[in-house]
């Protein structure tokens, strides 16, 4: 989609007053209010007056990550998987270097982790999918496996 802030177009021109597809998606909780906003805008949360903007995004398809799906991986995976993962991926010696920068001197392994997954533009993403192709099926994350839940269901 190329950000959460263009979530608005495409879902006017693919949700219920578009193409009439069914819509589901991942959020970070920092920018549900970005969901929230664009879905209202495409006619897919509809407001009721008092209390509407306590719809849950769930109910329409929308699943929160806790802080943002690289987080939820890297949980899920665990740091010796992602590690292996990195190592895999050719980049053992660029989290190494990063691990010894004396910026880091005192973080935990996940944050190391998590630092080195956005450090580089393109990262995250690529990431992402080889995160999820080492992930054990029995410890996906709870919204990743609700949208795809909610992607087949509909």
């Amino acid at each position: 989609m190329g950000g959460i802030t263009n979530l608005r177009s495409h879902a006017l021109r693919d949700g219920p007053h578009g193409r009439g597809l069914a819509l589901a998606g991942l959020y970070d909780v920092p920018e549900e209010h970005h969901v929230r906003r664009g879905l209202l805008a495409a006619g897919v949360l509809v407001t009721g007056g008092v209390g509407s903007a306590d719809i849950e995004l769930a109910e329409v398809g929308f699943h929160a990550c806790d802080r943002d799906l690289e987080d939820e991986l890297l949980r899920a995976v665990g740091p010796d998987g992602a590690q292996a993962v990195i190592e895999a991926a050719g980049e053992a010696t660029s989290l190494r270097l990063l691990a010894q920068m004396p910026s880091q001197r005192g973080w935990t392994r996940e944050e190391v982790l998590r630092r080195f997954l956005t450090s580089q533009s393109g990262r995250k993403a690529r990431y992402a999918s080889l995160l999820v192709e080492a992930l054990d099926l029995d410890r996906a994350p709870r919204p990743l496996v609700a949208v795809l839940e909610d992607a087949v269901g509909r």
